[in-house]
């Protein structure tokens, strides 16, 4: 059999463990953006989300404002297809700045009968009492349509849940703990361990502090590793929720999960490791096989993944069947979930 032959045809075999209409169109997309490059196979992806009807179906405006200059902001500026008067921001050091071409001010400066479209992820419910007090009536919170869509990630099929006190979950790329938390109010506080690895040592960290309870309780262990397919040092660049494997002039250490002393029985695997998920897979291969966990694998690193991995776990366990979701509104976050 030739390279190509075995490749198409392990494609369609992971074509055919797809459960839903909605993963074969993400799939499908996915893997024509993987190999021309062209954005416009994301695009149909994006437009087809149901927060971009919702962001489409707003009425243009000739007054509006966007509070929030960060990456929300700055993202639902693009998405409104009309022009914007300016960024609205608290942070006084941004005020005078531009941000694409448009000024960011405080929220002093609005005129009364703006619209004002918040972009917030964490404290949009500040912002809109603090809107409601300067007088302004207009206010639409977007940000927790967006914030909403990133709470999904990695959580979002039942068919995942077990709902029982034996769950033992792996968080590879814990980075500040928040996903581990998550995955305890998703699973109903019904686990018996989580084991988060995170090699970053500043998000680290702040893991440590949002998870110190838990830790002391002997419910979450924190290593500062990261995934492979072997013990080995690599490279590392340290840039937040961002850090990467091959680049950067700090080291790390990585480790194979197949080589850890578990005490338990592994039944959930969660990755989001900047394109380190194919090497980890191949470390976790024996895991796999003889636990069948259940899978939320970022699958978007790399062009490549969304070909080779959902392949590599079929390869390990014939009886998987996949589901995609797609998170945010650029090509990012992407996620295989096989159950």
């Amino acid at each position: 059999m030739s390279f190509l032959t075995e490749n198409i045809n392990g494609c369609r075999t992971a074509y055919d463990a797809l459960m839903d209409e909605e993963s074969k169109f993400i799939l499908t997309n996915r893997q024509l953006y993987s190999l021309t490059g062209d954005y416009k196979y994301m695009k149909i992806i994006i437009d087809n989300m149901s927060e971009m009807k919702i962001l489409r179906a707003i009425s243009p405006g000739n007054n509006d404002y966007i509070f929030g200059a960060g990456v929300f902001g700055q993202l639902i500026s693009e998405m409104l297809p009309w022009k914007l008067r300016a960024f609205v921001d608290n942070d006084k050091l941004l005020h005078g700045t531009e941000i694409y071409n448009l000024p960011v001010i405080p929220p002093e400066e609005i005129p009364k009968n703006a619209r004002i479209f918040i972009a917030s992820r964490f404290n949009q419910f500040e912002i809109i009492e603090q809107l409601v007090r300067l007088g302004f009536q207009k206010i639409f919170n977007i940000g927790k349509l967006l914030s909403d869509m990133i709470e999904r990630q990695y959580f979002e099929i039942p068919e995942a849940k077990r709902h029982h006190e034996n769950e033992v979950f792996i968080d590879a790329g814990c980075f500040d703990g928040w996903t581990t938390k998550q995955f305890i109010a998703w699973n109903e506080h019904k686990y018996r361990k989580v084991l988060a690895f995170e090699p970053d040592e500043n998000n680290r960290k702040i893991a440590l502090h949002n998870l110190s309870e838990l830790i002391e309780s002997g419910n979450v262990e924190l290593f500062p590793f990261g995934l492979w397919n072997e013990k080995i040092k690599l490279k590392f660049s340290s840039s937040g929720s961002g850090s990467s494997l091959h680049s950067g002039e700090e080291t790390v250490d990585v480790v194979a999960l197949d080589d850890q002393p578990f005490a338990e029985d592994i039944t959930f695997i969660k990755m989001d490791i900047e394109g380190a998920e194919y090497k980890a897979l191949l470390g976790a291969e024996q895991i796999i096989r003889k636990n069948k966990p259940n899978l939320a694998i970022c699958l978007y690193h790399k062009p490549e993944d969304v070909f080779e991995i959902p392949q590599l776990i079929l390869k390990y366990r014939s009886d998987y069947r996949f589901l995609l979701r797609h998170y945010w509104l650029r090509e990012y976050e992407t996620v295989l979930y096989a159950v």
